[in-house]
């Protein structure tokens, strides 16, 4: 049946390439890996990134080209994180998480730019994604700059993140300060180390005038008080402090009904098998003894999801804690959940039935909401018109009580081709990609890659898994229509049935 159906598609395709206004958006491509998030659990905005290194056109990047960032580790054990491949280089991390919390990782950059100009990279964690824009330069020359100064300090100094004794500094903790170019090249500043810290920063200047250069920390805090830093640029220098407060000590505390349940609870939010968190949680009562800074979590996860909160307590006594629900559960029941702190309470979490089965990851952004299709979700490969090669058709729908589903054909139009790793779909040839979309109501919007910018790429594939990354546009009225919907951060791992 499927290839009958790849069939029926083309000849579609063939009698809508005419028909359809060209209506052209770009959009960027992104990679996937699932091991936790990029973003912040409470306020669920991207979590600080760096890029270090210089970024020159044609040539091959080194141990210094890295993306620093901060990731929340839900699960320990390892975990690849990575970015999609523009320009001709990209970014990627792996390695072992041997417990859970904040982490700063570094994704060294591979590869070699191509041509200059301004990179914008996702980087994808788990179900997250963020942008991290690049900067390539065609120029070997180093700029000729000087600093803003007060007499022996600073000007313009604004100090980003906190600071205080044995801290280790990450991608929050940094200095703004201000240059004058005279002339636009590379550059490289730095202090030296105090206190256990240096500051330093390279790049590009690509304008002349005043500016600001933004100086990263690293290194760990030894002790509390004020220091003086000295910046040294080569040609000028100028002083600036930071004052490193006491080491925070961590809140005592107790759940309100140590190592029994939970007393009382309140769950916020809706739970079904394969329907991801957003806004759940849940909410608990801690009696406080020392205030200070604490973190409290349900991890390692249960079910496929895990519920955090982090912050300070600054009186004692009992108070509520409102713990942020992340990740998707994985199968219908009940499962119980225990704070992972002594003698923690545990509470109990029922999850609704789907319908169907979650069988793979399949999900996407429609005009900016995030939308999974996970429910059977699956691949099927072809060859499905005479002189032609390999057809793939995903497909997969948001839930056993909606209509919502999606499917995507991408057909190779030389004779015999396998499907590879690589991209598809626009600007790409002997490829005709093709994007189904069925909201609730069931109107069908449709789109394809030889009149819109559809765009897919496969990172690996076989006889039983395919995996890889999707965006694009659809046209309402199966094609003909003016309304239209954005298509972003599509992300699929499925088995080939």
């Amino acid at each position: 049946a499927f290839p009958m159906k790849l069939a029926v598609r083309f000849l579609y395709t063939i009698l809508i390439l005419g028909a359809i206004a060209c209506q052209q958006e770009v959009f960027v491509e992104t990679n996937i890996i699932a091991t936790g998030t990029l973003k912040s659990l409470t306020t669920g905005e991207c979590l600080p990134a760096t890029v270090s290194g210089l970024y020159k056109k044609d040539t091959v990047l080194s141990a210094d080209n890295y993306i620093e960032i901060q990731a929340t580790i839900i699960n320990a054990g390892p975990y690849t994180i990575y970015s999609d491949t523009i320009n001709g280089y990209f970014f990627r991390a792996e390695g072992i998480a041997i417990d859970t919390g904040s982490k700063n990782i570094r994704l060294i950059g591979k590869g070699k730019p191509v041509a200059t100009g301004i990179n914008n990279f996702s980087i994808r964690f788990g179900t997250s994604t963020c942008r991290v824009p690049v900067s390539v330069t065609q120029t070997n020359t180093s700029a000729i700059f000087t600093l803003g100064t007060a007499g022996a300090n600073c000007t313009g100094v604004s100090l980003n993140g906190t600071y205080s004794a044995g801290q280790v500094m990450n991608s929050q903790n940094s200095i703004k300060a201000d240059v004058t170019v005279a002339s636009i090249g590379t550059y490289n500043i730095s202090t030296s180390t105090v206190n256990g810290v240096s500051f330093s920063s390279s790049g590009v200047f690509s304008s002349p005038g005043s500016q600001q250069v933004t100086l990263y920390a690293t290194g760990t805090a030894t002790n509390a008080g004020n220091f003086n830093y000295t910046i040294n640029s080569g040609t000028s220098q100028c002083q600036f402090s930071v004052t490193y407060t006491p080491n925070t000590a961590p809140a005592a505390f107790t759940t309100n009904n140590p190592s029994g349940p939970c007393t009382p609870v309140t769950i916020n939010g809706t739970y079904q098998a394969g329907l991801p968190m957003n806004g759940n949680t849940v909410v608990i009562q801690v009696n406080v003894t020392t205030p200070g800074t604490y973190s409290i979590t349900t991890a390692p996860a249960v079910n496929g999801i895990v519920f955090n909160a982090a912050g300070t307590f600054t009186t004692t006594g009992i108070t509520n804690v409102t713990l942020y629900g992340i990740g998707t559960p994985l199968q219908a029941g009940t499962h119980n959940f225990t704070i992972a702190v002594p003698n923690g309470c545990t509470f109990p979490l029922t999850t609704q039935p789907t319908g169907g089965s979650v069988t793979g990851t399949f999900t996407c952004k429609i005009d900016g909401v995030f939308t999974t299709f996970n429910l059977n979700a699956n691949a099927k490969l072809s060859y499905p018109v005479t002189g032609w090669g390999q057809a793939m058709e995903l497909a997969g729908k948001a839930s056993a009580s909606t209509a919502e589903n999606i499917y995507i054909t991408l057909n190779r139009t030389q004779n015999a081709a396998p499907l590879i790793p690589g991209n598809y779909g626009a600007g790409t040839s002997f490829n005709y990609l093709q994007f189904y979309y069925y909201p609730a109501n069931a109107t069908f919007w449709y789109g394809i890659s030889t009149i819109n910018l559809e765009y897919l790429t496969i990172t690996s594939i076989s006889t039983t898994r395919v995996k890889g990354t999707f965006s694009g546009k659809v046209f309402s009225d199966g094609g003909w229509g003016s309304q239209s919907k954005v298509i972003t951060e599509g992300v699929f791992d499925v088995p080939v049935q």
